[in-house]
């Protein structure tokens, strides 16, 4: 038998392959998945955007640094995407706006809420929680310190409001800040690259230098970290602010959720009922609500006629003892 040369077998290997492409070719298919990895790409990003905005009480009077070290504080987790916002510091009152993926909100509010210092905050509430936004409002984070103007027909409570009235405040609330974002940057659909050069240029070109300064700090993810400190009337982001009068209503409304609720339902997986059936095979083993919490065998005894069922614990042999024993009983029988 001749020995095939290996010129020849390249030969044959490329008219087998001409062969197979003259059939008919199986067409690129693209599942879900691909799809939004491909969207978010495109976007540039990660993950899902999400944006909470809530507002509260404090008690640092003037201590507006001090107010500002704490929520800088609960912004420096990392996680998959740049947590951007915007902070508004009043003499009594704050709103707070943030933007990053899903598990960076619930790490910066557990931050939040186990920081010494948040026995200064009280009576927070949540006014939005928008999942999957299109754009950010801002592209780094920001803070501001200021006085807004007086609201000269206020919102009152008095008892008879409803669901409606207390969500035309919440509209009005988040409309005003995003124009004033707007205002002060215009940076929603810039990247942080282009955020930081704005950023750099308001610095330069204060229209009041002795009374607005502007700090920058770089922060995780290369945010920028603005300070406006502006109390003054000819101020001309104070036109947009949300007025103390519109924040203390929502702050009092009982139809505003509070924020450690909202946590706490948000972020917690609730047990369903139909797992509790006993069934087979047993819902447990795939679906638990405990999963993490108690260890269990991977190794599942079928259950006999008559017999109830019961799940072996770790380490422990009695159940499979049994049920040998019981098995070799029925055998004697038949």
């Amino acid at each position: 038998m001749s020995k095939q040369t290996p010129a020849r077998g390249r030969k044959k290997f490329k008219d087998r392959l001409k062969k197979k492409k003259l059939g008919i070719e199986e067409p690129v298919r693209k599942t879900m998945f691909d799809l939004v990895m491909e969207n978010l790409k495109i976007a540039g990003r990660k993950t899902f955007l999400h944006r909470v905005v809530y507002i509260g009480r404090h008690t640092f009077d003037k201590e507006s640094e001090k107010a500002i070290s704490l929520f800088g504080r609960t912004i420096e987790t990392k996680g998959i995407e740049p947590i951007t916002g915007l902070y508004l510091h009043y003499r009594n009152l704050f709103v707070h706006v943030v933007e990053t993926d899903e598990d960076s909100i619930t790490k910066h509010l557990k931050l939040l809420y186990a920081d010494p210092d948040v026995g200064y905050l009280y009576d927070i509430k949540l006014l939005g929680d928008l999942c999957h936004i299109n754009n950010r409002l801002i592209s780094f984070w920001a803070t501001y310190v200021g006085t807004p103007k007086l609201l000269v027909n206020p919102p009152t409570q008095s008892g008879n409001e409803t669901v409606r009235d207390a969500a035309i405040q919440v509209f009005n609330c988040i409309n005003k800040i995003n124009r004033l974002v707007d205002k002060m940057y215009g940076t929603s659909n810039m990247s942080l690259e282009e955020a930081n050069e704005v950023s750099v240029v308001n610095e330069m070109r204060s229209i009041e230098p002795s009374m607005s300064e502007l700090k920058k700090e770089e922060g995780v993810g290369s945010k920028i970290l603005g300070s406006f400190y502006i109390g003054d009337s000819a101020s001309p982001y104070r036109d947009f602010l949300p007025e103390n009068e519109l924040l203390d209503y929502l702050v009092s409304s009982p139809f505003t959720p509070d924020l450690m609720q909202y946590l706490i339902i948000s972020r917690t997986v609730l047990q369903e009922t139909e797992y509790n059936d006993r069934v087979w095979p047993v819902p447990a083993d795939s679906v638990q609500y405990d999963v993490f919490e108690t260890i269990y065998d991977r190794d599942v005894v079928m259950p006999i006629s008559g017999r109830p069922f019961t799940r072996k614990k770790e380490g422990s042999s009695e159940d499979v003892d049994e049920y040998l024993e019981d098995e070799e009983h029925i055998e004697s029988n038949t």
